[in-house]
């Protein structure tokens, strides 16, 4: 609730993890009892303000301090909403505590169906973005899975044509060496760089299948592609190692 009021960033598991945090050292006060003023700035401050920090990521001190006071607003409204309930209804005060652990159940298993659907969807766009690529460089043929991506706005400023972009580390993999007619250079613009140059060389042919297509009944042939050479890796868990431009 303190997130959303907030509109702070943090996930389900940070949330969870500075709840448990939080009970935890409050359960441990319990057991090794401290000072009574040390007790009350370790519960209602230190241990609240850390709790802020596991759950949500870096901010100011004033955006911490705002939503300190969100907290504990939070807290006592429900704090005390839950005590005037217990006190004026008798079934409450019977069953409250099994019907708040019943709520939190139901809310806890909603918010992972939540997110397993989120998943589920998310993997389903990305595989049907992904082709099967083979390409063929100065009588090599070159084989890799591609992410289709309809962000990619990418021309040679020469010719015009679109861009498709290729790790290095494919090139070495498969031993083909550009020669010099087929070398090109791409100015382009990006997110934290104003001006930047890509190396990109001139395939002779493309063929584009979808990767369920087994037969490749459906595929797509481009000749006289051109290709950017990216230094790294494409994909953070190494799905695909070429991003292909949708004009293609």
């Amino acid at each position: 609730m303190t997130k959303n009021i907030m509109k702070m960033k943090g996930g389900i598991f940070r949330s969870f993890t500075a709840a448990f945090f939080a009970g935890g050292c409050n359960v441990i006060l319990i057991f090794f009892p401290l000072p009574k003023l040390v007790n009350l700035v370790l519960t209602y401050l230190v241990i609240v303000l850390l709790e802020l920090r596991i759950a949500f990521p870096f901010q100011n001190i004033s955006t911490y301090a705002k939503a300190l006071g969100v907290l504990y607003l939070l807290s006592f409204g429900i704090g005390g909403g839950m005590k005037w309930i217990y006190d004026n209804f008798q079934w409450a005060n019977k069953y409250g505590r099994n019907i708040i652990w019943l709520l939190g159940g139901v809310y806890f298993i909603a918010l992972c169906i939540g997110k397993i659907c989120v998943l589920v969807k998310v993997e389903r766009m990305e595989k049907a973005k992904l082709r099967r690529v083979t390409c063929e460089v100065n009588g090599k043929i070159l084989e890799c899975t591609a992410l289709l991506d309809t962000g990619n706005s990418l021309f040679d400023p020469v010719s015009m044509k679109p861009v498709s972009i290729l790790e290095r580390s494919e090139l070495k993999k498969y031993s083909i060496y550009i020669k010099k007619e087929q070398y090109r250079v791409i100015p382009y613009h990006s997110l934290g760089t104003k001006q930047g140059v890509l190396e990109a060389f001139v395939a002779d042919k493309v063929v584009i299948t979808p990767m369920e297509d087994e037969a490749k009944s459906n595929c797509i042939e481009r000749e006289k592609v051109i290709v950017g050479i990216y230094e790294g890796k494409l994909s953070q868990d190494e799905r695909y190692q070429m991003i292909l431009h949708p004009d293609l």
